[in-house]
């Protein structure tokens, strides 16, 4: 099965001078005044992440939560890969390609076997001693639907800027992943009652034609 890219977008339009008020309905965290994060900074196909969160500081020792793998940590165009073992069995296989380096906007390219699998994404966005983390939340891996397209950007901005809030460049981005499998064997279905009627319909004529042939 040939392995196709994913390529994950984050919307690069938004508006600055945004009021905290705004941030805080956005991402959770103390979202600093004049930052302007939004759910589509990074983006899946057509997909936006499910929440975000702001930290200040670094990202060194910080993750999801207990069951998440690191894949990895990448600022340049060299993949990083990882393996996230699956519930209930399974293993499946990342790779993510992050192009270009260090800059506030740009295209990631994730590939995978091991598939279908249903999976939990975080990507953490890093710029000087500040990053959000954006979280996408049962996200159908199928490799019948081939490649994902679109932007990212970076939300956290140089302040100081002589022309007004400036989108920083970015330090690295942390990746996360956990999932299970959704081709796993199921237990044995409850026929439904049409099915079961038929099945009366087939033991009877069966047995209808057995009480001919013996007559």
């Amino acid at each position: 099965m040939p392995i196709k890219s994913l390529v994950i977008a984050f919307a690069a339009a938004a508006t600055f001078g945004a009021t905290a008020f705004a941030n805080a309905a956005v991402c959770s965290g103390s979202v600093p005044d004049g930052y302007s994060p939004a759910l589509s900074d990074v983006m899946i196909g057509e997909v936006a992440a499910s929440s975000c969160a702001y930290y200040s500081g670094n990202d060194n020792g910080w993750s999801p939560g207990a069951g998440w793998t690191s894949i990895g940590k990448s600022d340049d165009e060299n993949p990083i890969t990882g393996d996230v073992d699956l519930d209930p069995t399974g293993t499946l296989w990342l790779s993510l390609l992050l192009t270009p380096d260090d800059a506030p906007a740009g295209e990631l390219m994730l590939s995978w076997t091991g598939g279908p699998a249903l999976m939990d994404f975080t990507f953490v966005l890093k710029s000087s001693t500040e990053y959000f983390a954006y979280t996408f939340e049962e996200f159908l891996l199928d490799p019948d639907e081939g490649g994902y397209e679109g932007t990212y950007r970076v939300a956290i901005a140089n302040l100081n800027s002589k022309k007004g809030p400036k989108d920083r460049d970015l330090s690295h981005l942390t990746f996360w992943a956990r999932g299970e499998r959704v081709d796993a064997p199921g237990p044995n279905p409850v026929p439904a009652p049409g099915a079961l009627a038929l099945l009366g319909v087939g033991v009877l004529v069966a047995s209808t034609i057995r009480r001919r042939s013996t007559c």
